[in-house]
């Protein structure tokens, strides 16, 4: 997971020198002195202190990942894993097959018992009539280096809308 994440890293890195290389040429093509006394002499200074930010945002980014738990990718994916399975069975509560309120309805819809908490982590639901929101706790340290890894999933009647990696 990590080389894959050195591999993104290095492919922004590169595609953002290269885009701050274009814009200077193009920048260069149209500078001429002015009364502030900028000059083509001054685009050197300006690659080099861009590419320093750049290196900045990019060591700042690796430092982040460096203190989660090493295991917190597997803890993400194993989350994310669970917590489909918990869209699956609200899904079937709206559809009616689980549902004595009525179909088309997430209302009354709950957690199973003993859904709550897995050895990946603990689980709850936010519910209205035509959606929830599950949020899924783990139990490693997530990107920040001192927070659990969380992730937060919303269905509708029909799909799951959205998976957000918090942490």
């Amino acid at each position: 997971m990590m080389e894959i994440v050195k591999l993104i890293l290095e492919i922004f890195k590169t595609v953002v020198l290269t885009t701050i290389a274009v814009l200077l040429f193009l920048i260069y093509l149209r500078i001429a002195p002015n009364s502030q006394g900028t000059s083509i002499n001054k685009i050197p200074d300006l690659i080099n202190n861009t590419q320093q930010r750049i290196e900045q945002t990019l060591d700042n980014q690796k430092a982040i990942l460096k203190k989660q738990d090493p295991d917190a990718p597997a803890n993400r994916n194993a989350i994310i894993s669970d917590l489909t399975k918990l869209a699956t069975i609200a899904h079937k509560y709206y559809r009616g097959s689980l549902n004595t309120a009525g179909k088309n309805s997430f209302k009354g819809w709950k957690i199973p018992e003993g859904m709550e908490i897995s050895s990946n982590g603990s689980f709850s639901a936010t519910v209205s009539p035509n959606s929830v929101t599950l949020v899924g706790t783990g139990n490693k340290t997530g990107y920040d280096g001192t927070s659990p890894v969380k992730i937060v999933m919303v269905i509708d009647g029909s799909r799951i809308v959205s998976t957000d990696i918090v942490n």
